[in-house]
């Protein structure tokens, strides 16, 4: 990434957390390590961590990847404090990273079309989107496929379940903002904190995030 090449410099490297189920199935379990994703897992975050290799991850995972447009310009992870717990047992720092314009954008974010659709939960997805591009595309099939209802039905079931209903499509520009670390003293104040500091840290990462989202000074 450029920008954190322009921050940190070109030769420190960069892991990126993926889902461990990926890293079960071909072709990803032979790209992801070449491009420098781990397992989203405790324990391959602590090594990395431990080699001096920071870890570029999405605190609120499919909370966050699937929330609804008109929610885009909101930092919520969910409650999800896991990412903490790792910057305080590793003691670094968090560098709070904003991504601003939605290119997919979603209309609902749910619990029941992971089971529904079947595919999201053999890779590990417990929340879902139901995208405008799948509703703009199940409108389309019911309009204009020239075939009996209940295969029209089916047809729209297998586009809304694709992950091609997750496709970019809009022209917009994806802005990417990062701000000045926080230091794990002033997110859990000493190491032997207890978990209950992760809760008002959590606070504090979204609120920089938040900040950044709105337009704030990026140091």
């Amino acid at each position: 990434m450029a920008l954190y090449a322009d921050r940190f410099g070109g030769s420190r490297p960069l892991a990126g957390f993926a889902h461990a189920a990926s890293f079960r199935w071909w072709p990803l379990s032979i790209v992801f390590p070449q491009i420098g994703a781990i397992p989203s897992t405790y324990e391959a975050a602590a090594c990395t961590l431990s080699a001096g290799v920071p870890i570029a991850l999405f605190p609120g995972s499919d909370h966050e990847g699937f929330r609804p447009f008109w929610q885009q310009g909101r930092a919520d992870f969910g409650g999800r404090v896991g990412f903490l717990r790792l910057a305080k047992q590793a003691w670094v720092p968090i560098v709070p990273m904003a991504f601003i314009g939605a290119t997919a954008p979603l209309l609902h974010r749910s619990f029941v079309l992971p089971y529904l659709f079947a595919w999201p939960r053999l890779v590990g997805v417990k929340r879902y989107g139901l995208s405008v591009l799948a509703v703009v595309g199940a409108l389309l099939i019911m309009a204009l496929v020239p075939l009996a209802w209940h295969w029209r039905a089916l047809l729209v079931f297998g586009w809304a379940a694709s992950p091609l209903a997750m496709l970019s499509w809009l022209p917009v520009r994806v802005q990417i903002r990062i701000g000045a670390p926080i230091s794990p003293e002033a997110l859990f104040g000493d190491r032997l904190a207890a978990d209950a500091a992760l809760v008002p840290a959590l606070s504090q990462v979204e609120a920089g995030v938040q900040r950044l989202i709105d337009g704030g000074a990026i140091n």
